[in-house]
């Protein structure tokens, strides 16, 4: 036992510095999404593995959302602030003189296009759920993270693998993947799958 937490140790402390030395060029995000693509169709060596996993692709898709949600908010800006200006002043321009009335009409159209862009992208409430999602996949992989940091301590200080591995943990690490499932699907409806009964209890350390 000791040897597989010195193992989980050592990975923790030095998988990130590894790549981030070999591979300069990638970002952290990039080299995440290396590691994840890598270990497609493969299983963890470790029960701890499982929670990692979780726990990586919670974070991308957590950064990938608030990407998404920044993304969004500028395009309300960017399509919503001229097409108010052009309106305006369009309808100045329209006043003022009778020649000006081409101008104004165009000026009206560009307006009147990216009104019409603004509504069909719907750009702010894209931005709100976007940003609705952020916030449930980070939720995620914080929960992921806790049990992970929860666990290793327990293996750390004695507790026997079968009470640290055990059906409460299992239990645990298939609500994280139901949440996973419907968090893929776009449904944030479903916040109260955590029960009672899928709660790990605290984990006593051996005397």
């Amino acid at each position: 036992m000791e040897v597989v937490v010195a193992q989980l140790v050592a990975r923790a402390l030095t998988v990130d510095s590894e790549e981030g030395s070999s591979l300069p060029w990638l970002s952290a995000r990039s080299r995440l999404k290396k590691r994840l693509r890598e270990a497609l169709g493969t299983a963890p060596e470790e029960p701890l593995g499982v929670l990692e996993s979780v726990m990586a692709e919670a974070d991308l898709n957590a950064f990938d959302a608030r990407r998404s949600s920044l993304r969004w908010g500028r395009a309300y800006y960017l399509l919503g602030v001229p097409a108010v200006i052009l309106a305006t002043i369009a309808g100045a321009t329209g006043l003022a003189t009778a020649a000006g009335r081409v101008a104004a009409a165009v000026i009206a159209l560009v307006s009147a296009g990216l009104s019409a862009a603004a509504t069909f992208l719907n750009s702010q409430e894209q931005r709100k759920a976007s940003g609705r999602l952020c916030a449930a996949w980070q939720e995620l992989a914080d929960d992921a993270r806790m049990e992970l940091i929860q666990r290793a301590q327990a293996l750390k200080t004695g507790t026997p693998g079968d009470d640290v591995f055990g059906t409460t943990y299992w239990e645990k690490v298939l609500e994280l993947h139901r949440r996973k499932g419907y968090l893929l699907r776009g449904d944030l409806a479903p916040e109260q799958i955590t029960t009672d009964r899928a709660r790990p209890e605290p984990l006593r350390s051996s005397a």
